[in-house]
């Protein structure tokens, strides 16, 4: 096969991407070519070429192909996703050979872009001559600029020359069917057709001449227009060349291009279109519009347009003032409107369902976002198996743990540290070794085994409550643990020496923490419903407030059965001094001093690197006397203060007065002069007896 196929192929001013082929590419690579990752690319949306060629490069650099190879195995892929998606049987009854395909690829291209997707996409232009076997390449100017113009020579290989679906053989057959025509013309009388009745059966047709003189035209445009008296009209008078772009109305150019697609745009209005601007003051309908083929008539000298309303929906016919009953009962384009409109609705509403989806998916995502902040609040109160039996409304009832470890913290020079900064600085202060306690709790979460890479310490614990200087923990509870003893002496070591990293305000010393353990049977639950807490009852609570007490500033104190757990369990890995014995309101507890956990440092409790100049383990940070004498000195003004105070009873600041209140609710709190059970205590003054333990948690 002898032929020229002519590609005048254009930049795609927006070209839609189909990126199956780089789904293995990672973030990395995406970024590198423009984009964060694959959801940014919206098959709503039509990019630049620019943005596709980068994307081709970048693509053939991951992979290591050539970029013209790329374009091939794009190509490859392109015409088996055509295939897949539904449009191989258009493709393949679109012509019987290779030239009558590429002379109907314009009409297919305009189909795909302005009908069936009623996109922005220019396809490129096609035309095929026979017997021209020169191949070259060039650009010529149109109307938005210059273009390339690109001839291939196509020839059939070994395989094809035996003549199957050959050009030549089909030209053959044209001719054929050609001389028949000529043949059968001259035997055959004329049809019985006059002009008149042509221009009503094609009522939007147009036939001009070489000289772009109108000779005739349908009736529908004969009647609306007022073309019956006006003479020698040429074509460029009543109409302006919409489709193919880029070339001028001139008869050579139409010649050239019988096998694309035309359309055209009147530049008078309807008689109806006149009439609606009276009514309307002023709004204007948009003028009419053509679409049809170039068909040669009398040996070339004439031309006829056999076209049909341009328009492809309901709004399009409205626009321009025409009802269907405008078109003929053999125009397909009735049958279009009213199929595309069904599917334009259909559309429509996947958009809709479309944009719902993705409102929904971001409502579920700030919908999962608001529960975790939700259950990060309520877990603030309560466990979290707990909370999650309140939200399931299920009933929660108090539990006895026959063994538990109990943490009660506070700070002994709290009313120094009153008396020597503004009430936003302690606040300030106590905000910020709180939250350092509260990180060394959730270091590891109670419902995980996974370790840190710098840490092999689990603290399995539960913060009960936190208030004024006090800091109330326990081990075993909600959940029993057999090492919760371990878990809360770590903590307590990482307490101390977390607690000295801050300095308070206008003293610059560091804070002095002291430490009070207990373990034996507690009882937990839940108490009030609209604000649940979590609340710790028994004498072993109550036992350990006490026990810190007698503890001295920057130490922790333990209970006897604390020493001998962890003995039992863990081999001594702890190392304890003997205070003795001290009073704890019911009886006299057997205390002792935790010093170090000899298997693990300071630093690898509270998940910190420790800086050059710092020692090894950690342990000579925690236990340093550094400001214990300006304490001392601090700590006496300050009960100086306080008597004077105490004996004015007047003239006290509004400092003063809050002060006060919180000291004497923590006192009423915290403290019992006697105990008649395991952890309730009575106020002889008061009439209803109040639990000392409940009432702080």
């Amino acid at each position: 096969m002898d032929g020229k196929s002519e590609g005048i192929g254009r930049q795609n001013s927006s070209s839609p991407f189909i990126f199956s082929t780089l789904s293995t590419t990672t973030q990395r690579k995406w970024k590198k070519a423009g984009f964060v990752s694959t959801e940014d690319i919206s098959m709503q949306t039509y990019y630049d070429d620019a943005e596709t060629f980068r994307l081709f490069r970048v693509a053939s650099t991951v992979i290591g192909v050539s970029v013209d190879q790329l374009w091939e195995w794009y190509g490859d892929f392109l015409v088996t996703y055509a295939c897949e998606t539904g449009w191989e049987k258009m493709l393949t009854c679109m012509a019987g050979n290779l030239q009558e395909f590429l002379d109907n690829l314009n009409a297919m291209h305009y189909f795909i872009d302005q009908i069936a997707f009623k996109s922005e996409m220019k396809g490129p232009t096609f035309k095929c001559d026979p017997q021209i076997s020169v191949v070259e390449r060039t650009q010529e100017r149109r109307k938005s600029g210059m273009v390339d113009h690109v001839i291939f020579s196509i020839s059939p290989d070994d395989q094809h020359k035996a003549g199957q679906r050959l050009a030549h053989k089909f030209r053959k057959e044209r001719n054929n069917i050609d001389i028949i025509i000529e043949e059968d013309e001259s035997v055959s009388p004329a049809p019985p057709i006059t002009l008149r009745d042509f221009n009503r059966i094609f009522p939007y047709h147009i036939c001009f001449n070489k000289q772009m003189v109108v000779e005739h035209v349908g009736v529908f445009l004969l009647n609306e227009y007022n073309l019956a008296d006006k003479k020698a009209l040429k074509l460029t008078d009543i109409v302006q060349l919409i489709q193919p772009t880029d070339v001028q109305l001139t008869f050579k150019n139409i010649m050239t291009y019988l096998n694309t697609l035309f359309i055209f745009q009147l530049k008078v209005q309807s008689k109806r279109n006149e009439e609606e601007l009276a009514k309307k003051a002023g709004i204007l309908n948009q003028p009419l519009s053509l679409k049809g083929q170039m068909m040669m008539l009398s040996g070339g000298n004439s031309i006829i347009f056999l076209a049909s309303p341009h328009a492809t929906s309901v709004r399009d016919i409205l626009n321009v003032n025409l009802f269907i009953s405008d078109m003929p009962m053999h125009d397909a384009t009735r049958d279009l409107i009213m199929l595309n409109q069904s599917r334009m609705c259909q559309m429509e509403l996947n958009k809709r369902l479309e944009e719902t989806s993705k409102k929904m998916k971001g409502c579920a995502e700030e919908l999962e976002k608001r529960k975790t902040q939700t259950d990060h609040l309520l877990f603030q109160f309560v466990p979290q198996q707990i909370a999650e039996a309140l939200r399931q409304h299920r009933p929660i009832e108090a539990q006895t743990f026959n063994e538990s470890t109990v943490l009660v913290s506070d700070l002994p020079d709290f009313l120094s540290i009153c008396f020597n900064t503004s009430p936003t600085e302690l606040i300030t202060l106590l905000t910020d070794i709180f939250h350092r306690f509260d990180r060394l709790i959730h270091l590891y979460k109670a419902s995980s085994n996974i370790l840190t890479s710098n840490s092999s310490i689990s603290l399995q614990v539960y913060k009960v409550v936190s208030l004024m200087d006090s800091y109330l923990v326990v081990g075993g509870v909600p959940t029993s643990r057999p090492d919760h003893t371990e878990s809360i002496l770590n903590l307590a070591l990482g307490m101390i020496l977390e607690a000295r990293q801050v300095t308070v305000p206008n003293l610059d010393l560091p804070v002095r923490l002291r430490i009070g353990i207990m373990i034996g049977p507690v009882v937990a639950g839940v108490v009030s419903e609209r604000k649940p807490r979590f609340c710790v009852l028994g004498d072993t609570v109550l036992t350990a407030k006490q026990i810190g007490t007698y503890c001295d500033a920057g130490k922790i104190l333990v209970g006897n059965a604390v020493r001998t757990a962890v003995t039992k369990s863990l081999k001594s890995i702890f190392v304890f001094t003997s205070k003795g014995y001290v009073d704890t309101g019911v009886h006299k507890t057997l205390t002792h001093y935790l010093e170090k956990n000899e298997q693990k440092s300071a630093w690898d409790i509270i998940d910190r690197e420790k800086a050059p100049e710092q020692s090894i383990d950690g342990y000579k940070e925690l236990h340093s006397k550094e400001g214990a004498p300006q304490w001392e000195a601090i700590t006496m003004e300050a009960q100086k203060q306080q008597e004077v105070i105490d004996a004015m009873k007047v003239g006290l600041t509004q400092k003063n007065k809050a002060l006060a209140r919180l000291l004497s609710i923590r006192e009423w709190r915290f403290r019992s002069n006697r105990s008649n059970d395991s952890g309730i205590s009575i106020d002889s003054n008061r009439e209803n007896p109040q639990s000392s333990v409940c009432s702080i948690s």
